[in-house]
């Protein structure tokens, strides 16, 4: 979360919605007394990730912070529940396993998939820290049912969210490269091709010598634009049945956001 009280503006950063993205452009507007970010522990609410608080824990734990996503402009980012799900395994396999989904084969990613998903069927309060980025995203937007962020915009128009941003605090913002962002690899083959991919690709990235055009070109070069589809070509029908059931608030949140946009892009 970002909260600029100069200007009165706070980002929400909802989990795999490109927040780390936005984050990267305006985090030096964080006038916050110390970064939401990192796995803490909170003397009533127990184990919390900083990054992504839902909304009902900073009603009650964090006046303060509640009260200025009341009063300033906020701003959020969306995701269709299905493809930010499967994005969410994909950062759970990368952070807890030490392993790219792409380099697994579709009977072992189903397996974590049924894990997950189990996990959600017996959850009885929020996610914990190590699976937050399962959480709901309607519990980032809203309290009791009640919009609480002003603007709430799809994922493919980040560039719009941060240009809106931008004008709040009058300065022309535009989206850079992607950070955290899930990607698939062209060569999953073999096991030790996708890893091999990994390494060189973060040998080229950190380099300090190679300019950011050759850094982009290796990045179209090794890996392709996220396909959940296509990264498990035979996704159980339950398990997708459930999905769609956990996240049903979502999907609604998801089809009126987009809905809004139609109507927006239908003015200008």
């Amino acid at each position: 979360m970002i909260i600029n009280d100069t200007y009165g503006f706070v980002f929400v950063h909802i989990p795999k919605c490109g927040g780390s993205t936005v984050k990267h452009v305006i985090r030096r507007y964080d006038q916050t007394d110390f970064p939401f970010m990192g796995v803490r522990e909170h003397p009533v609410a127990g184990r919390l990730e900083y990054a992504h608080i839902p909304m009902e824990i900073l009603q009650e734990h964090f006046a303060e912070e509640f009260s200025k996503i009341e009063r300033y402009k906020a701003f959020a980012l969306v995701r269709e529940p299905r493809e930010r799900f499967f994005s969410a395994l994909s950062q759970n396999q990368r952070m807890f396993s030490g392993t790219e989904l792409a380099a697994m084969n579709s009977d072992d990613i189903i397996r974590e998939c049924e894990k997950i998903c189990n996990y959600l069927n017996t959850l009885n309060g929020f996610c914990d820290p190590e699976r937050i980025h399962f959480e709901k995203q309607s519990r980032y937007v809203e309290v009791d049912g009640k919009r609480i962020v002003d603007v709430v915009l799809p994922l493919q128009r980040i560039d719009l969210l941060i240009a809106m941003i931008g004008d709040v605090f009058h300065r022309k913002l535009k989206i850079g490269d992607p950070v955290n962002q899930t990607r698939m690899q062209r060569f999953e083959l073999r096991k030790q091709f996708a890893e091999k991919n990994i390494k060189i690709y973060k040998k080229i990235r950190h380099s300090k010598i190679l300019p950011i055009s050759l850094k982009r070109m290796s990045r179209k070069i090794l890996f392709t634009d996220y396909d959940y589809e296509k990264l498990i070509p035979k996704i159980p029908k339950d398990l997708l049945m459930f999905i769609d059931q956990y996240y049903s608030e979502d999907a609604i949140l998801y089809q009126k956001v987009m809905q809004a946009q139609e109507r927006r892009a239908s003015l200008t």
